[in-house]
């Protein structure tokens, strides 16, 4: 049975999912990312360049989530992200990093926001899945998070530091994760250039979680999400943004072009420029 569909109440483990599958998913993202073969992390600069890289080639959306396919597991992460690349949302494209880590012998945690919390800006927050890493020079805990769309610092960011970091997503926003001293969790905050304080996005625990929590979320974000199109990639000099039957062109310099999609020849052909995706059937029916 695939590891992630072992649905039980046991901690989950990303050597037991690795030591436990037939892909080399070092080899299949080194390819996917278009990073250099001998890619090697040595210092924390190197995990931000990696997070910057990994948002530029798998798109965040729900595309899958839209058409009604509610498959889980290994399997399906690398079809859907690695072969297919149409991308994916946290759960799946934060479980591809955590391996991606993992291989590099970093100590990786899968993590998840609060269910129910004041500091959850949206509804989605409360199905969020991320990861922790264990920095082996300094022995600090940071969060390393690629399945967040346009909330991303792209940036390692050291659990309890309240000195923001700049985005290195070209945004000017800052981000932190400061820790809430009545329950040991953390908050994760941004803050927009321009704005005086910090606005909180989300609380999440640092402790580890089970088979049963990542389902739970999973099943959540099913249930909760918009039924239309969305879909989140970064280039080089800004974003491409598609909701709502719309493109959203943003770039670094704050300026912004908007292209409404009328039909699927069109639609098709945006996927295709801007995404990287192939129209599909699935993809079709939804429009």
């Amino acid at each position: 049975m695939d590891y992630l569909n072992d649905i039980n109440n046991e901690i989950f483990s990303y050597e037991k999912l690795i030591n436990g599958h037939k892909y080399n998913i070092k080899e299949l993202l080194i390819h996917k990312l278009k990073l250099k073969k001998d890619f090697e992390i040595n210092t924390l600069e190197d995990i931000a360049s990696l997070q910057k890289k990994f948002v530029e080639h798998l798109p965040y959306n729900n595309f899958d989530l839209c058409h009604g396919i509610d498959e889980w597991g290994l399997d399906y992460i690398v079809k859907r992200l690695l072969i297919d690349g149409e991308g994916g949302i946290c759960t799946t494209l934060n479980i591809l990093m955590g391996m991606f880590l993992h291989e590099f012998n970093i100590p990786v945690r899968l993590i998840k926001a609060y269910k129910q919390s004041p500091f959850n800006i949206i509804p989605h927050f409360s199905c969020h899945i991320s990861n922790m890493i264990q920095w082996p020079l300094n022995k600090k805990w940071y969060m390393v998070e690629v399945g967040i769309g346009f909330f991303g610092s792209l940036n390692p960011l050291e659990l309890g530091n309240e000195v923001g970091v700049l985005s290195n997503a070209g945004n000017e926003s800052y981000y932190r994760c400061i820790e809430n001293p009545e329950d040991s969790s953390y908050i994760y905050q941004e803050k927009k250039q321009g704005m005086d304080n910090y606005l909180n996005l989300f609380q999440f625990s640092p402790n580890e979680i089970t088979h049963g929590d990542i389902l739970d979320c999973h099943q959540r974000y099913l249930e909760i999400t918009e039924k239309k199109l969305f879909s989140f990639l970064k280039f080089e000099k800004g974003y491409y943004y598609f909701h709502h039957d719309c493109l959203k062109i943003g770039f670094l310099d704050g300026k912004e072009n908007t292209i409404t999609i009328t039909d699927q020849n069109q639609l098709k052909k945006m996927l295709l420029n801007y995404f990287k995706i192939n129209f599909n059937v699935n993809i079709k029916k939804q429009v």
